[in-house]
């Protein structure tokens, strides 16, 4: 019985090779054999590391280099190889001590080892004679050189030393390491602090009348020790045992060593903070980056041979798949009828993102939902593996609050045209199709765009721009299974959970209680709009704004808000407040906002934000979809919202001379000028807490930045007063970022200003920026 449930729920081990008897899946067979015999026969002292993300196979490959070191180190190539695993040891100040006596150890483990081999079996080849040989006089010698550095590494009296046990010792490698700190950072000084320590090993490293054997040290999970430590350790070895006969081999994911390295001058570095003072300064932050870069190679500085784990061929992706499947016994359960092995095997490569590791975890997964499913299901419900692993793609991202891919699957329900025939999950499979001979992820996302249809095109460009963003879940979306899952909503559903939270935030209730300031804004239905569109979007109201000339600008501001010019236009409708949370949603079918306050009875009534300019232009896409296209939405044009903000004013805001965090919601800290502070409420507050401008309009001051129409042009305004006048300005034909107005709840006073102008580009998102719509009929 235990026999049939140990086949029947026994998951898959994650260990690397040599371990839990799992073999070379991977075929690193012909990379190890290249790199252990380098580590093996080069006399003088090198290193030599091994790179690749976490779970890329590094200690699998380090794993079978050692075993090439354990059988070919004989004879007069007589080897010691020493396993050190970093991060058990991270507790300790300084790695170097218990590495050093893991190799002191290990000699004495090898020289123990071929005396035991040697004593029970008289006929032994010159091979394995020879080798002990060199362990009983170099070996030993190797050894008590070292155990004569860790008399000089612990402090004075009796302490164990890892591995070693209780020793008396007389001085003390940390008081030695930590004067070497204080006093100087120059590597001649500090070989010289360390002098008498080491020089017994040294000159027995230099000694060419005694054979030693290599010692090949492999430290693996470096990355998983704090980058301080993890670079101690690398200086520590630099230093101590860069002698002949000598050679490292290091795990190591590259980029945390280098971005600390990189972090950790750039806070020292004094030109550090005077860059960011001055960000104007191109001269200072080339020079300040130029001198950051020497850091960016620190490993180069370390190790003489990198070696990055190489991706495995599709085949071998497939083959090493295949034989997990094996191992864990269900192979004939997974490939049935409709299930096409190689599109299983390429999908779990691609959701695995072509890790080991994460292909075992992926793999893990897979069975645990599929045994759950098929206990839970009749044999005549089939559980689908293919959408469980595209569903499992999303749902990783939607759960860690990525809520630009709940918006992407609403997308993907969403029909294109108004006899609702095709929906633009269709649109996008149809369309990655066409990008099969496509070369790289750049190219296919370069198609994509080409292929757009003109009606529509905000939506499909926001789906383009996940994927462009996203190149991992582009691969899984770019099969045959993907297309089907684009395509098909039912197959989408299989397995599909629901991601939002909905459990409320005590914490998030009584901050809201505190700041609560009760809503001016009447909610009554607008009669501009269709009858029957109040049950689409609820409390959306269009205020009919009056034909007019103004002058648009400000000579008291900021250069690009400069020269005041005349602008001409024709009446519009804008919307009385800001897009709020509950009607985003109801159009987009998620919530991207991080002011949720969820429990609060006004939490819908919040702006939305953390809104990009392209999810804005989807809002306004969508929304004139539900109005059967009688009647269009979208942003207002700069020209048009500045007219609207100032609602007849000339000064710099519509409330006067100055805006009190009475009137609007900013970082009360900083009010214009010299006027008084205010409040810092640190969030926004539900549209039309604030009394409305003189056209009925809330929050065009603070609260959140309003996405707008235009592009924006820094000389645009000169070009407009060199018209003389300007009638319905639409902002520069073209541009790299998109206009914002009005400011928000974390900036200054200054900035909500009715003329002031920033910018950004379109596919920004932040927890400030929101829009409000203009009504064209």
């Amino acid at each position: 019985m235990a026999t049939n449930n140990e086949n029947n729920f026994a998951l898959l081990s994650d260990e690397p090779i040599l371990e839990s008897e799992r073999t070379d899946h991977l075929e690193f067979e012909h990379t190890a054999g290249v790199l252990a015999r380098a580590a093996l026969y080069t006399d003088s002292p090198i290193t030599i590391g091994v790179f690749g993300n976490w779970g890329s196979g590094k200690t699998s490959l380090m794993r079978l280099m050692r075993q090439i070191v354990d059988c070919e180190g004989q004879g007069d190539n007589a080897a010691v190889a020493v396993w050190f695993n970093a991060w058990q040891y991270e507790r300790e100040e300084h790695l170097i001590v218990p590495l050093i006596a893991t190799i002191a150890r290990d000699i004495k483990k090898k020289q123990e080892q071929w005396e035991k081999k040697l004593s029970l079996n008289d006929e032994v080849g010159d091979a394995a004679r020879k080798a002990f040989d060199i362990m009983k006089v170099g070996g030993k010698k190797v050894h008590d050189a070292l155990r004569s550095v860790l008399y000089g590494v612990s402090m004075k009296g009796k302490l164990g030393v890892p591995l070693l046990g209780e020793l008396e010792i007389s001085a003390s490698m940390k008081d030695m390491i930590e004067r070497y700190e204080a006093v100087t950072q120059d590597t001649l000084m500090a070989r010289s602090l360390y002098f008498d320590a080491f020089d017994q090993l040294r000159e027995l490293s230099h000694d060419k009348d005694i054979k030693k054997p290599q010692i090949v040290v492999f430290i693996d999970d470096l990355d998983r020790c704090f980058p301080e430590q993890a670079v101690r350790l690398l200086e520590s070895v630099k230093l101590v045992l860069h002698q002949p006969k000598f050679s490292f081999v290091l795990g190591i994911y590259p980029q945390i060593v280098e971005e600390f390295i990189r972090n950790k001058y750039a806070a020292q570095y004094p030109m550090a903070a005077a860059t960011a003072a001055s960000r104007d300064d191109d001269e200072l932050r080339y020079r300040m980056n130029n001198y950051l870069n020497y850091f960016n190679d620190y490993l180069g500085k370390i190790v003489q041979v990198r070696h990055y784990v190489p991706e495995r061929r599709p085949d071998q992706m497939q083959g090493y798949i295949r034989r997990l499947l094996d191992e864990a016994g269900v192979t004939s359960k997974f490939f049935v009828e409709g299930i096409s092995e190689k599109d299983l095997l390429e999908l779990i490569a691609e959701v695995g993102k072509r890790s080991p590791r994460e292909i075992v975890r992926k793999i893990n997964g897979l069975i645990v939902k599929w045994r759950i499913a098929k206990s839970e299901k009749s044999d005549a419900e089939p559980y689908d593996l293919l959408a469980g692993l595209i569903n499992e793609t999303i749902s990783d991202r939607v759960t860690k609050g990525r809520h630009e891919y709940e918006q992407f699957l609403h997308f993907l329900e969403i029909t294109t045209g108004e006899d609702d025939s095709l929906t633009y999950g269709q649109n996008l499979a149809e369309a990655l199709k066409k990008t099969q001979n496509a070369t790289y992820h750049e190219e296919r996302i370069s198609m994509l765009k080409k292929d757009m249809d003109t009606e529509n095109v905000h939506t499909m460009t926001s789906l383009i721009e996940i994927l462009e963003k996203d190149e991992h879940l582009c691969n899984v979306l770019n099969s045959r299974p993907g297309y089907k899952w684009l395509s098909n909503k039912k197959y989408r559903e299989e397995m599909r959970e629901t991601y939002e939270d909905r459990t409320s935030s005590e914490e998030a209730r009584e901050t809201n209680r505190e700041t609560k300031k009760e809503p001016l804004l009447h909610r009554e239905p607008d009669t501009q709009l269709p009858k029957d569109f109040e049950h689409i979007i609820q409390g959306l109201r269009m205020v009919p704004i009056p034909a007019g000339e103004f002058n648009m600008g400000s000579e008291d501001g900021l250069d690009d808000e400069k020269p005041i010019h005349k602008v001409k236009l024709v009446d519009f409708k804008i919307s009385a407040t800001p897009v709020t949370q509950a009607q985003y949603k109801t159009v987009m079918g998620a919530n991207p906002s991080y002011f949720k306050e969820k429990g609060h009875k006004d939490a819908a009534e919040l702006p939305v934000e953390n809104v990009s300019w392209n999810d804005a232009m989807v809002f306004c896409e969508q929304l004139t979809k539900l109005a059967k296209k009688k009647h269009r939405f979208t942003l207002p044009t700069e020209a048009q919202w500045e007219y609207a903000c100032r609602a007849g004013t000339t000064t710099p805001f519509n409330t006067g001379e100055n805006l009190t965090t009475e009137q609007a919601n900013y970082n009360g800290n900083y009010p214009y000028r010299n006027n008084p502070k205010g409040k810092y409420l640190e969030k926004t507050m539900p549209v039309g807490s604030y009394p409305p401008n003189e056209w009925g309009l809330y929050d065009m001051h603070g609260n959140v930045w309003e996405w707008c129409m235009d592009w924006y042009g820094e000389k645009y305004y000169d070009e407009c007063k060199n018209k003389g006048r300007v009638e319905n300005p639409a902002g520069p034909e073209t541009g790299s970022r998109r206009v914002l107005r009005g400011g928000g709840w974390d900036g200054r006073g200054q900035r909500c200003r009715s003329a002031f102008r920033g910018s950004h580009s379109p596919d920004y998102r932040n927890f400030n920026l929101g829009f409000r719509l203009v009504f064209v009929p």
